[in-house]
């Protein structure tokens, strides 16, 4: 019972903070088993809102007249509390005959009567009825008075109970009062915790009300008493058990352990992962309002096998509903030693079942409870989008060409939890795009494609209530899912809410709240979008990786453990427009066949091989950065570690600036890709004629793959010509004119990026970036007057007045 002990000396605290607030509807207290090991914790939480505060006061429901004279007989007669099922049968008689006399004696002739007080003698049972009601023994004339009367055939027990009853005065009317509403909340909490049926004895209950006397603070007492009994009796009636183990690999499956399930979708490990499932001590109070309901379940995965879960897990848990009110306020948190206690993602729940399941990627301790306070009208986390959100909008890259919204969301909602300055000040924007990029990788394929994806099979009263209590009771944001007819698209923050609705922060839309309504039964629209829900940043992936990615983001990604560049140096000065890109890949990534490449924000990959790469970079004026990134893209296998890998170097071009840069950039191996630029008077710059009369130069061309090609205009550059720009349209476009694989193999489509720069460094200076794909190659449509399917037009640039325009 120490357990309950704790909980009564919370009742205690929360009463000595809350003077002047009014009582409440207590909460679930539940037994908890307690055990030593493990590792992850899950305990549902129930919402009961109750109308008033969440300490232990005697509150109850109105009582009409005949249940108030039903319940002071059993107090006289039985000395202990009605219980809801006699409370109801005999105030119906009592309102029907107008008098207590039937009731009080059928009292006289039941089970109860006899086998509490049959062997009393008179004066044993005359002292007991003033004991009952008032707490003290008669004075010697009472009873004698009602000992004769009874012993002479004038009066009965039943009759003596009803006059001493009703003829109360002076102090005892109290004393009375108090122990009528001890036994009035113990009827009231049955019926609000739905468990009418636990049946407690009768002396277990007349204990309840044999302390209370004059003072209210006695009846106070005696009210938390009742929610310990109560907590005690719903989980001695608990069917629930949690405990088994088992072994999963790749293939996915279930396991099943009592009234646990844990399931793993297929391609969801990368290697086998042992999982016990056992019953455990809470870990930590819970936050203020919450008591636990059902026993906290571990869910033990050794440190080292949960690198290899690449997919949040599905939980399914069965629970008790005895003493819920409203099973669909329901939570499930999850616990950690240093940060305490955060929210999971629900996806569904059977109230026919008694069933429901979440979903966590995490597996440090989690911890069934209830809540028994009203949430607000109105909640804030502190979260602002102009101080806590990004410093750059969502954007596409290679990696991820659909936007990097849930990983930025994830990220934003995590270091605000976890850090004590803005995210919004924190990185350069180069920086914080390469960290959303991370941190968008960090979600494993099936998360990232697949499953935050998939509808919530929750109502929208349910959603909206409970990203409500998650927001208030633990005081962080959430990650909201937006989509159009149940297919959610879009993440973002949601912080907050007021009577119209939700706050949130759009990663698309920087330092903007927004807003989308809801009235408690449905949510409105934000742009196209029309259903919601909610990710936790736990369901979403292990805290600890976004630690390790910020560490590395400080320090400006100039080092990386999988990562070694060998050329070029750190602030190398060039006076050419390449230079050798040289390095190896190391630990698991040294099988990857491609590495992602970009300066100055334009990208491409480079082939590795055993390994190791060795290719060129463009160079241009003042400083490069020059970035790397070993991973795999969004759509394949990730892991969480090494996902992606990023290195940072900068150089120096001691070279003039240009008038026209176009790169052309590939996306496979083994093709050959040509770029080709017509100046306005009709000359072409292409790979068989490298460099036109007025200076537009191409650097290389490149028959094995990736690229890239640049065709360049400066005229401070020493060239045939004197680098003349000229008036007019310059159409840029792209050839596919080989792929040099097995003959007998189908051309595979040539897709790729083409950027174009002009005015580079100038006020006027405009940057335009397209992609291509072209279907097949054709070696002999290689002329530049030529079209057809092997060619496509990318853009027309007109240099003097500072446009370019992408087809």
């Amino acid at each position: 019972m120490k357990y309950f002990s704790r909980l009564f000396d919370w009742y205690q605290r929360s009463h000595s903070q809350h003077p002047t607030s009014k009582p409440s509807r207590n909460n679930h207290k539940t037994l908890s088993r307690f055990s030593s090991t493990g590792i992850c914790l899950v305990v549902a939480v129930a919402l009961q809102l109750a109308s008033t505060a969440i300490y232990a006061e005697c509150t109850f429901r109105s009582f009409s007249n005949a249940e108030d004279d039903v319940i002071g007989a059993y107090i006289a007669y039985y000395g202990r509390p009605a219980d809801p099922g006699g409370l109801g049968f005999w105030s119906g008689k009592r309102e029907s005959e107008g008098s207590l006399d039937s009731i009080i004696q059928a009292f006289g002739e039941s089970q109860e009567f006899d086998q509490r007080f049959g062997s009393l003698d008179n004066t044993t049972l005359v002292t007991n009825l003033y004991d009952q009601l008032f707490g003290r023994s008669p004075d010697t004339e009472g009873l004698n008075f009602y000992v004769s009367n009874i012993e002479d055939g004038t009066m009965t027990l039943q009759s003596a109970s009803l006059n001493i009853l009703f003829g109360v005065q002076n102090e005892d009317v109290t004393i009375v009062n108090n122990r009528k509403n001890v036994a009035k909340y113990y009827v009231s909490q049955l019926e609000e915790r739905n468990a009418t049926s636990l049946e407690p004895s009768g002396d277990t209950l007349a204990s309840l009300i044999a302390g209370v006397t004059v003072d209210t603070g006695t009846a106070n007492s005696a009210c938390a008493s009742i929610d310990t009994l109560i907590a005690d009796l719903i989980e001695a009636n608990d069917p629930t058990t949690y405990s088994g183990s088992g072994q999963l690999d790749s293939t996915g499956g279930t396991i099943t352990a009592g009234d646990a399930s844990i399931t793993i979708p297929e391609d969801s490990l990368l290697a086998p992962v042992s999982i016990n499932i056992a019953e455990m001590e809470l870990p930590a109070e819970l936050p203020t309002g919450l008591t636990q309901i059902d026993d906290a379940v571990d869910i033990a995965i050794d440190e080292t096998e949960q690198e290899v879960i690449n997919a949040p897990l599905s939980i399914t848990l069965s629970y008790n509903d005895t003493g819920m009110t409203e099973e669909k306020d329901l939570l499930v948190l999850h616990y950690d030693e240093e940060t305490g206690y955060s929210p999971v993602r629900i996806t569904d729940q059977d109230t026919e079942a008694n069933t429901i399941t979440f979903e966590s990627r995490t597996f440090s301790p989690f911890v069934l409870a209830a809540i028994d306070a009203v949430l607000p009208t109105e909640f804030d986390s502190g979260f602002a989008a102009n101080t806590n959100g990004w410093n750059i909008n969502n954007f596409g890259s290679y990696f991820a060409p659909g936007g990097n919204c849930l990983g930025m969301s994830g990220y934003a909602t995590w270091y605000f939890n976890n850090k004590n300055d803005n995210l919004r000040t924190k990185y350069s924007s180069d920086i914080a795009r390469l960290v959303s990029i991370r941190a968008h990788m960090a979600q494993s394929q099936s998360w990232a494609i697949k499953n935050w994806r998939e509808e919530q099979k929750l109502d929208a009263p349910h959603l909206g209530r409970l990203m409500k209590a998650y927001m208030v009771m633990l005081n962080q944001p959430l990650i909201l899912v937006l989509g159009t007819d149940n297919s959610p698209a879009h993440a973002s923050v949601i912080y907050g809410y007021d009577a119209n609705g939700f706050k949130f922060y759009d990663v698309n839309v920087m330092d903007t709240e927004q807003t989308v309504s809801f009235d408690g039964n449905s949510f409105g629209t934000y742009g196209t979008y029309n259903t919601f829900g909610y990710v936790a940043v736990n369901s979403l992936g292990r805290t600890e990786d976004f630690a390790g990615l910020t560490t590395q983001a400080i320090a400006g990604f100039t080092a990386s453990s999988d990562i070694n560049l060998t050329s070029p140096e750190e602030d190398e000065e060039f006076n050419v427009r390449e230079a050798q890109l040289q390095g190896t890949l190391s630990n698991s990534l040294n099988s990857l066949t491609k590495l992602y490449v970009e300066v100055k924000g334009v990208g491409r990959q480079i082939a590795v091989a055993n390994g190791s790469f060795n290719d060129t970079v463009e160079i241009s004026n003042g400083d490069n950065t020059i970035v790397l990134l070993a991973g795999v893209d969004i759509g394949s296998q990730s892991n969480w570690y090494q996902n992606a890998a990023t290195l940072i170097r900068t150089v120096k071009g001691a070279i003039p600036v240009t008038n026209l840069l176009v790169t052309l950039t590939w996306d496979q191996a083994d093709t050959d890709v040509d770029l080709y630029i017509t100046e306005p008077e009709g000359e072409t710059m292409w790979y068989g004629g490298t460099t036109t009369s007025n200076g537009l130069a191409l650097d290389i061309d490149d028959t094995s793959g990736f690229g890239p090609e640049h065709g360049t205009l400066a005229t401070g550059i020493e060239s045939a010509s004197s680098g003349t720009v000229l008036p007019g349209d310059y159409i840029v476009r792209v050839h596919y004119y080989s792929d040099h694989r097995s003959s007998d193999q189908d051309p595979i489509p040539a897709t790729g990026k083409v950027t174009i720069v002009i005015n580079e460094g100038e006020d006027n200076q405009e940057i335009a970036e397209t992609n291509f794909s072209i279907s097949t190659d054709n070696s002999s449509e290689d002329g530049p007057g030529n079209t057809g399917a092997s060619w496509a037009d990318i853009a027309i640039v007109d240099i003097v007045n500072g446009v370019i325009v992408t087809n």
